[in-house]
């Protein structure tokens, strides 16, 4: 009887086991493949600066004319590669919270989490703005690259390509259509092995939320707002897949803007 119950022991014991190598082999690929969706824009666009002599470069330059517009968009591309830095940052600090044992074993909607949960939060909201930045700096580059002429101060991204999806310079570039079609995007996470579809409108739906009305880590039963606490590993796939779309679609352009380098130097 007693063997029994020490065998009945045994068997659960490797069962637990068994379950705990199973969650943490699920947890290192969740890592390893939000990892991937991270992008170094600083290498992926090479040395953009303009050689002057030995060691030295050209700073900047006014005015009109091919260089004065190299160094217009010059100035976004340095500024994305320094709000990205700032993501790479705040996410690797948000992965090691998030998929801590104390938000993963211990996170509740309905309850203020601990410190971890606090930092997986306050990185994740670093990470949402920035990435907003993103989307703007890529339609001011848009505007720069190709003289169009709009008002830096007045631009907002969906609008802008809204409005350059619908005009005779752009009805056919593949670009431009592919952002819209992103924006456009209907809400689906069910696919276990690709990018979720409605990304940017969800992040965009949750920066407008913690902007306006109130932080998106609080569970809110009032006539103001009915929601629930997202946990942060949900919140973090999809916005760096945001992110990754994001920066990727500046890519685009900002390699055409490395193009005219050639014809500089």
């Amino acid at each position: 009887m007693i063997s029994e119950e020490i065998k009945s022991e045994e068997i659960k014991s490797e069962e637990i086991k068994s379950e705990e190598v199973l969650l943490e082999d699920m947890r290192s690929k969740e890592m390893l493949y939000l990892n991937a969706l991270m992008m170094d824009i600083e290498k992926e666009l090479g040395n953009i600066s303009i050689p002057f002599s030995e060691g030295k470069i050209v700073y900047g330059a006014s005015g009109p004319g091919l260089i004065g517009k190299y160094f217009s968009c010059k100035m976004i591309i340095d500024s994305t590669i320094s709000v990205n830095d700032k993501i790479l940052y705040s996410f690797s600090n948000a992965l090691i919270n998030i998929y801590s044992d104390e938000v993963l074993d211990d996170f509740a909607m309905f309850s203020k989490g601990g410190e971890k949960e606090f930092l997986a939060f306050y990185y994740l909201e670093n990470i949402i703005y920035r990435t907003s930045m993103i989307w703007d700096y890529t339609a001011q580059l848009y505007n720069l690259f190709y003289e169009l002429g709009e008002d830096l101060d007045k631009i907002h991204y969906k609008s802008f390509f809204n409005n350059c999806g619908q005009s005779k310079k752009f009805k056919h570039n593949p670009s431009i259509q592919k952002i819209n079609s992103y924006f456009k995007e209907s809400d689906d996470i069910s696919s276990d092995v690709a990018k979720w579809s409605g990304n940017h409108n969800y992040v965009k739906e949750l920066r407008n939320e913690m902007t306006h009305r109130s932080a998106f880590d609080v569970t809110a039963l009032s006539p103001v707002s009915i929601k629930m606490k997202p946990h942060p590993a949900y919140v973090l796939k999809r916005v760096l897949e945001d992110y990754n779309s994001g920066i990727s679609f500046f890519k685009e352009i900002a390699l055409e803007v490395a193009k005219l380098k050639k014809d500089i130097i």
